[in-house]
């Protein structure tokens, strides 16, 4: 199932689980730093193609599916409400006031949108490539209590969309639900699946207590049944990261990653290309590995 883990023969699903988590924050960090939109763009083609690179390409059709709707969003209440532009491109009145839609405020908000898209699919990347087993054994330094929470958290959405499924399976044979347009319809048939969704969860949540106290969880020293190896992929990957970390900060430094929307648009200048391709040599590196090590195993 898409939003369950399953393991793939890619170099992303055998890398140290450190070096996927500093790889998917070190995405996250670049989103967050930069406003420039040729740096935002390059970084959201990027994560997804190694999202696509690494096998998950339905997982990230979803997801891009449930969140496009907030970006638009997004892109819609900067240009009500952000007068801020040059460029108008509608002038309406509503109940005496005055609505302008400005080409700058409709950029701002796409690129605002792009970034919001951008974290998700890091996130889901995560998600889809590291196993809930190994954050469990990578938080045990942050405590037991931390540690069960980290990884309990990562188990429970799998579990609640599947019963989801299935209580929803079992209630259309049992009865079929009837069709309706109306918005309080489809919220009325939704509460028995919720009202069962909850006691299921409810009943789940008590039978992983009394699990972990009969086996005794947390009344003794931790113990591990695994060591995570770094191999010669790993410390590549790491210094990759490092590196496109640093360029980014050297690019905000030097004010290449600074970029103004108001009141026009600035323009790119040919630093801007030239930074913007060696950051998508640097992003593109983990599936570059990844295609050489799946083009080796064919040529083997």
């Amino acid at each position: 199932m898409w939003y369950s883990y399953e393991f793939k023969p890619n170099l992303f699903y055998l890398t140290n689980p450190l070096v996927v988590l500093s790889l998917v924050l070190g995405w996250i960090f670049l989103a967050l730093l930069f406003n420039h939109p040729l740096y935002i763009v390059t970084i959201f083609i990027m994560v997804n193609l190694t999202i696509v690179g690494a096998g998950n390409g339905k997982r990230l059709l979803v997801q891009l599916r449930y969140a496009l709707p907030f970006v638009l969003i997004i892109v819609l209440i900067n240009a009500l409400f952000n007068q801020n532009g040059s460029t108008l491109l509608l002038s309406y009145n509503l109940a005496s006031f005055t609505f302008n839609i400005y080409w700058e405020s409709i950029v701002y908000g796409g690129v605002a949108g792009l970034k919001l898209l951008a974290i998700i699919t890091a996130f889901t990347f995560y998600a889809a490539v590291i196993n809930p087993d190994e954050v469990l054994y990578l938080a045990r330094r942050l405590g037991q209590e931390i540690s069960l929470i980290i990884n309990l958290s990562f188990r429970l959405f799998p579990l609640i969309w599947s019963d989801y499924v299935r209580i929803r399976e079992i209630q259309k044979h049992r009865k079929p639900i009837e069709l309706d347009d109306g918005q309080i319809s489809k919220i009325q048939n939704r509460v028995p699946t919720l009202s069962i969704l909850l006691n299921n969860s409810l009943n789940r949540s008590l039978k992983t207590a009394e699990s972990l106290y009969s086996r005794g969880y947390g009344s003794g020293k931790y113990s591990t049944y695994q060591q995570l190896e770094w191999r010669s992929s790993d410390y590549l990957l790491m210094a990759n990261t490092i590196i496109m970390i640093a360029l980014a900060l050297g690019l905000q430094v030097k004010g290449l990653g600074i970029y103004s929307y108001y009141p026009s648009l600035d323009s790119f200048s040919l630093l801007n290309y030239r930074a913007s391709l060696v950051l998508a040599l640097l992003l593109s590196f983990p599936l570059l590995c990844n295609g050489s090590g799946i083009l080796w195993h064919y040529l083997k």
